[in-house]
C-alpha cells in the first residue's frame, strides 16, 4: 500500500479534550440556537445548552434548556420557561436527600425524591407559602400524604359548631383507655412536629443551594450577552436597571391588584349595607364567605409586597 500524500494529523491533547476549536461550538436554527462547550472547560460544568425563540430574529426568548456534567450538587439538566417563570432542575442519584427534581416559581416549590433511597418512603413535597404537602409510597405505617399548614389566617375562625351525638348505650372509656388514647395522640403529634421541621430543613437546605447559585437566575439576562465569562461595567449597570424595572413594574401590578380587590370588597360591602334587610340566610353566608376570601386574599399579599419591598 503506498504512503499517503498527506502530512500526518498532530491533534494535541489540549485540542482533543476542546473538542471544538476555542472550546464552543453554536449552531443557529429557525427559533433556536445550540451551544455546546468541550467537557470541564465551564466552571459550572455546562456542556449544552439550547435555547429556543418565539421570532424569526430571535430576540424574544421562551425556553432555556442546559446539561451539565461533573457537578458535585448532581445536577443533569435543567430548564427556565421564560414565559411561565418557571424553573425546573434535573439531578442524577446521590444528591443528599435523594432529590431527583425540584420545579419552582415565585409561589411554589416543587420536590420529587427516590423514595426507596430514603428512610421516610418521601416521593414528592410540595411547599407554598402557606403548607407542606408530603406524598409517601411503600410505608410499613401506610401512611399515604400528609399535609401540614403553618398558619391559620385571619377572617377564617367563623366555624360551624356541629353537636356531638352520644350513644348512651355504649359504656364509655375507663380513664386508664382515655390517659393511653392521650398518650398516643401526644407521641402522633410531637412525631408530625418533627416530621415538618425535618421537611422545613430540607427544603430551606434546597433554597440555600439556590443562593448559592444566584448567578443560574440571571439567565434571562444573560442570555442576549450570549453568557460571557466576565461582565463589562456597562453590562452590569443594564442588567442592574432590568433588574429594577423588572422590579418596579411587579411591584405596579400588585399595587393595581391590591386596589382592584378593594374596590371589589367595598361594593360588595356597600350592596350588602343596601340589601341586608332582604337577604336569605344563604344570601348572608355567601357574602360573608366572599368577603373572607378577598380579605384573605389582600392579606397575603400586602404581607407578601412589604416582605419584599
Amino acid at each position: 500500500m503506498p504512503q499517503p500524500w498527506s502530512r500526518c494529523i498532530i491533534i494535541s491533547k489540549k485540542d482533543l479534550e476542546q473538542r471544538y476549536p476555542g472550546g464552543k461550538k453554536v449552531t443557529h436554527y429557525k427559533r433556536a440556537k445550540l451551544e455546546k462547550f468541550g467537557l470541564y472547560l465551564q466552571p459550572d460544568g455546562l456542556l449544552t445548552r439550547l435555547t429556543t425563540y418565539k421570532d424569526l430574529s430571535c430576540t424574544e426568548v421562551e425556553l432555556v434548556k442546559e446539561w451539565y456534567q461533573g457537578r458535585n450538587d448532581h445536577l443533569e439538566h435543567r430548564e427556565f420557561n421564560q414565559v411561565l417563570q418557571v424553573t425546573t432542575e434535573h439531578f442524577q442519584p446521590g444528591r443528599r436527600c435523594h432529590l431527583l427534581l425540584h420545579r419552582f416559581s415565585e409561589s411554589e416549590h416543587e420536590m420529587e425524591f427516590n423514595s426507596s433511597a430514603r428512610a421516610d418512603s418521601l416521593v414528592r413535597r410540595v411547599l407554598s407559602k402557606s403548607a407542606i404537602t408530603e406524598t409517601f409510597k411503600g410505608r410499613f405505617d401506610f401512611l399515604h400524604y400528609r399535609q401540614v399548614t403553618f398558619s391559620i389566617p385571619d377572617g377564617l375562625s367563623d366555624v360551624q359548631h356541629i353537636p356531638l351525638k352520644v350513644d348512651p348505650s355504649v359504656k364509655p372509656l375507663s380513664r386508664l383507655a382515655l390517659y393511653r388514647i392521650l398518650q398516643d395522640l401526644l407521641k402522633h403529634e410531637n412525631s408530625a412536629v418533627e416530621n415538618a421541621k425535618d421537611s422545613r430543613n430540607e427544603t430551606a437546605e434546597q433554597q440555600e443551594w439556590q443562593l448559592d447559585h444566584v448567578d443560574d437566575y440571571l439567565v434571562p439576562h444573560l442570555i442576549d450577552l450570549d453568557f460571557p465569562e466576565t461582565l463589562s461595567p456597562t453590562d452590569f449597570d443594564n442588567i442592574i436597571a432590568k433588574c429594577l424595572q423588572e422590579f418596579k413594574e411587579s411591584r405596579k401590578a400588585v399595587v393595581n391588584f391590591l386596589k382592584e380587590h378593594h374596590k371589589k370588597l367595598r361594593e360588595k360591602q356597600r350592596w350588602y349595607q343596601q340589601n341586608q334587610d332582604f337577604l336569605s340566610k344563604e344570601a348572608v353566608e355567601e357574602y360573608r364567605d366572599y368577603c373572607s376570601e378577598k380579605t384573605l386574599i389582600l392579606k397575603v399579599v400586602q404581607a407578601r409586597l412589604e416582605r419584599y419591598c
